[in-house]
């Protein structure tokens, strides 16, 4: 399985934009494979989350959870048997955000 992914050195602190994902690329996996290995792994380390599916893709975030203090966004969108998946985190280079990039790729 082929696998592209582009990670972007540290910043200063940053809101989650548009123009600037953390972790970006595609995989095999579907949604919901990749989704499911996310959120367990999340709640194994007692880290809330939601999920909010749409036409062709979803959002996984920790957005508005109680205690959150550097939130994320994952974003998937489906298309042609691959799933487009951009990761924006608020303040990169925490132990948090290191450990949101390490579960992204493990269910890569």
């Amino acid at each position: 399985m082929a696998i592209a992914l582009i990670i972007q050195s540290a910043g200063p602190a940053l809101v989650p934009t548009a123009d600037a994902p953390l972790i970006a690329g595609s995989t095999s996996k579907s949604m919901h494979e990749f989704g499911s290995c996310f959120v367990s792994i999340q709640e194994a380390q007692s880290r809330p989350s939601w999920f909010v599916p749409h036409e062709r893709g979803g959002r996984i975030s920790n957005e508005g959870t109680q205690g959150v203090r550097n939130p994320y966004q994952i974003r998937f969108t489906e298309a042609d048997g691959r799933t487009r998946i951009e990761a924006f985190i608020a303040h990169r280079g925490d132990a948090q955000d290191r450990s949101i990039a390490d579960a992204i790729k493990r269910c890569w």
